[in-house]
């Protein structure tokens, strides 16, 4: 329970009973119980508070986000916890979801944001651009697939104006989840495995998203654009999100539905599920399993990778 459950239950101040609950974990030292403390996390970035603060803080002190999973309190016999202690546990493990192709499907609203913003600034899109840049972030996509300009400084504002006409397409049009993904998820979540969204998309296009579909719940963490410098194949999107799951690498399986993320899923150390939507199977062979929609996928089978 949170310090605000117990408070509610007894009709009590948070901050009487945060002061109540710190004298009863030192006098369970002595005693023949245990008191475990889940500490605060951010649900947006993943940060985790240090395991002292008792109540919900107010703010993210990383990316200052108020989102935040209060901190839990459970007072067990050590006895009962020990004999749990000899119960075989599955392996802890994590998955990391790519999110378009995944768990949306908006290619369409980013073509049209393209195209959009081709018009504004003057330039082509040449043929096949948009399957050879998929997967990739803006600034590898404006100087080496559209072979637009060069300079960083212009490439910076065309990517950020590439993402307003984006969101803007978004707004126009209805956004729908992927067939099969709710029904991974609620399985995921009943299995208590942590996932993250681990994508080149910035934050904001996610939470938009996430908040009209009403996923928040499911994700307890979210890398972006926004948080790395190197897009994928490059694995650093995929090794952040483990780490703010707080999960090793090797035990977490990734899904995407690009090459480039397979490829950077299997650099990271991780099992990839490749998901055949934007591309067909046999582009994606290289992944560990390949399925057309996400609620083929067995929980449990999925944890025996382990």
């Amino acid at each position: 329970m949170s310090i605000r459950d117990i408070a509610r239950a007894l009709e009590l101040s948070p901050r009487d009973v945060e002061q109540d609950i710190r004298h009863l974990l030192k006098s369970l030292k002595h005693s023949a119980y245990v008191a475990v403390v889940t500490p605060a996390q951010c649900r947006k970035c993943g940060f985790t508070f240090p395991d002292d603060k008792l109540r919900k803080p107010g703010k993210c002190p990383a990316c200052h986000s108020t989102w935040i999973k209060e901190p839990q309190i459970e007072v067990d016999n050590k006895s009962d916890q020990q004999q749990r202690s000899h119960v075989p546990r599955i392996k802890k493990w994590g998955a990391i979801f790519d999110w378009d192709g995944v768990i949306i499907d908006s290619l369409s609203q980013h073509k049209e944001a393209w195209h959009r913003l081709a018009h504004e600034a003057g330039q082509p899109i040449p043929a096949g651009a948009f399957e050879r840049g998929f997967g990739m972030t803006n600034d590898r996509i404006i100087p080496e697939i559209l072979g637009w300009p060069t300079d960083a400084r212009e490439i910076e504002q065309l990517s950020r104006r590439k993402e307003v006409l984006y969101r803007d397409v978004l707004r126009e049009t209805e956004v729908e989840p992927l067939p099969g993904v709710a029904a991974l998820l609620d399985a995921l979540r009943a299995a208590a495995v942590p996932c993250a969204i681990a994508s080149s998309t910035e934050l904001e296009n996610i939470s938009v998203v996430l908040g009209l579909l009403g996923f928040r719940e499911y994700f307890q963490a979210i890398v972006s654009a926004d948080d790395v410098t190197r897009g994928k194949p490059d694995p650093e999107v995929f090794l952040l999100a483990a780490e703010r799951l707080g999960i090793s690498p090797q035990q977490c399986i990734v899904f995407e539905d690009a090459v480039v993320g397979v490829r950077a899923g299997h650099a990271a150390g991780m099992k990839v599920v490749g998901v055949a939507t934007t591309n067909p199977a046999a582009v994606l062979d290289a992944a560990d399993r390949v399925v057309r929609r996400l609620d083929e996928l067995d929980v449990n089978e999925l944890a025996h990778w382990f």
